[in-house]
């Protein structure tokens, strides 16, 4: 069976920041309450149970979600800005259709709700096709009809004629109902355009449709006369062919769910889908059986979907998927197409993950991270799940750090931390911070008013340092990243690297572990991890100073730099495990001597994935790098309970170390 791995977060790991009262958090994609497994459980968020959960809507205020609970047949709050609190409403657990008390009242499958005037809700029983009212001062339950609707879809009140209209999906029905004298009426069937209609949402004071067959979105022209009676109804088609399961409004725009993997999209007053930047990745075509997107909607389910009345473009979700139980919540950042944009100005192509504007805005903590592209990239698609389809001209998943920055706003919300968190990265396909980092890094932190720059490092391959033998160096006696025909044409010994470099290969070749080829190359006959663990000091030394020498002059760089604030940016190393990387220890040894040789703040990722306890759905897994996914909570605890704090790189109100 599998585990209740859905939301950790923030109770995984013990931090050292408080919990106290919360400001909303609007800045991420988050869970909002619930787990993978179905149960019945108020409380706090990341411990409450829903079992099949389905119609979502607000309360005028916005300080309220109901929940229609299926198979709890409970009608459920979730208090999102009370520290996602959730409790029942209505309902005793026991599957039925009686009236009465909140505590006493049965409930047969709530599927769809329909917040009302006068604080009420509208609920609708797919098992026996009743529709109940919900009176919430009056703290009763009554029915408004009892049966009558064979397959209500969707639910929506018109303020217009104060009246409610169901879809009734399997008789491809509308069906309106007088909340007044209860009395249920059909006012539009057995049209051709709209067969199977589905969502309802009132937008401009018009009633919008979404149909599951012809799988339209129209517009219900209803014609009222002066008694408020339905005189005719007709349809106005605004999209083209698109499956939209659900629809809302915000922000003067009309939003929808539609299956596939570019899930929410905007309907009026244009279409246009929108990519869902996650701590799990991107929306994007992929067929592997491996990927598991964010949204992945079944169209043959109801799914619970609305907006947020305090937080323009903040959508809540639910039922996914049938094997989900929970609520998220996504926003729409409109960060241009996507918030993975990539840039290759140069030929070395470099992959940079920000779209960030250069201002920093007003209480903003930006960090970049760097490192090469297993470390701050994670494929989304595979071929098998051995075989990982590594595009780079592919929009490729930015799980690292979009996770990263998606745990520190959210710890950050709860620990009343007065920053919001922005995580940028760069990273090349293959190659390490030889290649880049003293050249690019600090123009970037200057650029993009950066705070903090976490560079990983992973243990090294023989070809990373063979880059001190096949290319020029600079001043600093650091590879340049650059192929040049011209320095590999010169004699060895005019181009034989002076000072570490230079020793390693002459001890190397002493020892017949390194020598001269046929084409004028040097080649060693053992590797980075060969050497390393010969526990020669000489050569050891040798190996510090190469890989140390350009951390060294990146910190000393930095150290020295300003940013807006005035500061100058913090640098951290992350040492994080890679396959092969074995015994991990001579690893964690290497970079922590380095770190304190060079006084620079060293954080070592290489725990087992097993014991960080962390499977955070959907990505699996076979979908990140070496487990990068779960490393990363580890990094954010660090970050969040020592560095930030403690060492006072961000203001924390009310931590005892802030004073």
């Amino acid at each position: 069976m599998r585990s209740s791995r859905l939301f950790l977060m923030v109770c995984l790991l013990l931090l050292a920041v408080p919990l106290g009262a919360t400001t909303p958090m609007e800045y991420f994609n988050s869970l909002v309450a619930g787990h993978d497994d179905g149960g019945f459980q108020d409380g706090a968020f990341d411990e409450a149970y829903f079992n099949h959960p389905q119609g979502l809507v607000f309360d005028s205020e916005g300080n309220r979600l109901f929940v229609a609970d299926e198979d709890n047949h409970r009608i459920r709050i979730v208090y999102p800005y009370e520290n996602g609190r959730v409790e029942t409403l209505a309902g005793s657990g026991v599957e039925g259709n009686q009236d009465g008390s909140l505590t006493t009242a049965q409930f047969k499958q709530p599927t769809a709700l329909a917040y009302l005037p006068g604080d009420q809700l509208a609920v609708f029983d797919i098992a026996d096709g009743a529709v109940r009212l919900i009176d919430i001062p009056g703290k009763q339950v009554t029915t408004l009809v009892a049966g009558g609707v064979v397959d209500g879809y969707n639910m929506v009140y018109w303020p217009k004629d104060k009246h409610l209209y169901i879809s009734d999906q399997a008789l491809g029905r509308i069906l309106r109902l007088d909340l007044k004298t209860k009395a249920l009426t059909t006012i539009f069937d057995k049209d051709p355009r709209m067969t199977q209609p589905r969502a309802l949402c009132v937008y401009h004071d018009e009633i919008y449709v979404s149909d599951g067959n012809t799988q339209l979105v129209c517009a219900l022209d209803i014609r009222l006369d002066d008694s408020a009676q339905v005189k005719s109804v007709d349809l106005r088609q605004i999209t083209q062919k698109t499956e939209v399961v659900a629809m809302t409004v915000s922000d003067d725009q009309l939003y929808g769910i539609q299956s596939g993997n570019s899930s929410l999209v905007r309907l009026l007053p244009e279409v246009k889908p929108v990519r869902l930047p996650t701590a799990w990745g991107f929306l994007m075509e992929n067929n592997s059986a491996a990927y598991a997107p964010f949204l992945n909607v079944d169209p043959n389910r109801p799914i619970g979907f609305t907006a947020s009345p305090k937080e323009p473009r903040k959508f809540f979700i639910t039922e996914r998927v049938s094997n989900t139980n929970s609520i998220v919540s996504v926003k729409d950042y409109d960060f241009k197409d996507t918030w993975s944009a990539r840039s290759r100005a140069d030929s070395k192509k470099h992959l940079s993950d920000f779209d960030y504007p250069a201002q920093k805005p007003p209480h903003t903590f930006r960090i970049l991270i760097a490192g090469n592209s297993m470390l701050v990239t994670a494929p989304t698609a595979f071929e098998d799940k051995d075989a990982a389809v590594h595009d780079e001209n592919s929009l490729l998943s930015q799980t690292l750090s979009k996770q990263l920055e998606f745990f520190l706003n959210a710890e950050g919300s709860l620990a009343n931390v007065g920053e919001h968190f922005e995580v940028l990265n760069i990273g090349h396909p293959s190659g390490s911070l030889m290649d880049y980092g003293n050249a690019e890094i600090p123009d970037l932190v200057k650029k993009y008013d950066v705070d903090l720059v976490i560079d990983f490092v992973t243990p090294y391959q023989e070809e990373q340092f063979h880059y001190y033998y096949e290319e020029p160096l600079t001043d600093e006696g650091i590879p340049t990243g650059d192929i040049n025909t011209e320095f590999l044409t010169k004699p060895i010994s005019e181009r034989m690297p002076k000072g570490a470099p230079g020793d390693l290969f002459t001890r190397a070749r002493d020892k017949q572990w390194a020598d001269i080829n046929a084409k004028g190359q040097v080649e060693f006959t053992k590797t980075f991890q060969d050497l390393l663990l010969s526990h020669d000091p000489a050569i050891r030394a040798d190996l510090l100073e190469m890989f140390g020498k350009p951390l060294k002059l990146l910190a000393g760089t930095l150290n020295g730099m300003k940013n807006n604030g005035g500061q100058a940016p913090k640098f951290m190393i992350c040492f994080v495990p890679s396959e092969g990387a074995r015994p991990l220890k001579e690893y964690q040894s290497f970079w922590n001597e380095i770190a304190l040789k060079d006084q620079v703040p060293m954080m070592d990722l290489s725990r087992d994935f097993d014991d960080l306890k962390t499977g955070f759905f959907p990505i699996t897994e076979e979908c990140c790098h070496h487990h990068f996914l779960a490393y990363g909570n580890t990094l954010i605890a660090y970050l969040m309970s020592h560095a930030l704090p403690q060492e006072k790189w961000v203001p924390f109100e009310g931590h005892p170390n802030s004073k």
